[in-house]
C-alpha cells in the first residue's frame, strides 16, 4: 500500500497527527523540494497547517442553542523525511514532539 500519492502535481498523503489529508504542490513553479519517492516521501520545507479545531457534539447543541462558540485554534507543523512525520512542538494535536512513520500508521489504522 503507498503512504502518498500525486494528483494535479500536488503530493497527497493522510497525516497521522490530525487525521486529515495534508498536500503539497511538487510540480510547478511553486512545487516544494521532493524526494520523488511515493512510499517514503521526503518534502522541504516545513509543512505547516493551520486552522480551527472541528466542533464536537456538544458545541453544535450549544450553537443551536444559540450560545457563542469560540474557535479553538489548530496546528500541525511537522517535517516529512523519508515516510516519517516529525511533529513540532508547536503543534496541537497528541502528537506533538513525536515521529511517526506513515507506512506503520496505514498499516495500522482502522
Amino acid at each position: 500500500m503507498q503512504t502518498s500519492e500525486i494528483k494535479n502535481g500536488e503530493l497527497i498523503w493522510h497525516c497521522p497527527g490530525c487525521d486529515e489529508s495534508h498536500m503539497v504542490p511538487v510540480e510547478g513553479p511553486n512545487a516544494w523540494e521532493f524526494n520523488g519517492d511515493i512510499q517514503y516521501p521526503t518534502l522541504s520545507p516545513s509543512i505547516k497547517v493551520t486552522g480551527v479545531e472541528k466542533m464536537t457534539d456538544a458545541e453544535y447543541e450549544e450553537l443551536r442553542e444559540g450560545k457563542t462558540i469560540v474557535p479553538r485554534p489548530f496546528v500541525c507543523h511537522s517535517f516529512l523525511k523519508n515516510g516519517v512525520m516529525e511533529f513540532l512542538s508547536d503543534s496541537t494535536h497528541s502528537r506533538a514532539g513525536q515521529s511517526v512513520a506513515l507506512e506503520a500508521y496505514i498499516q495500522t489504522a482502522p
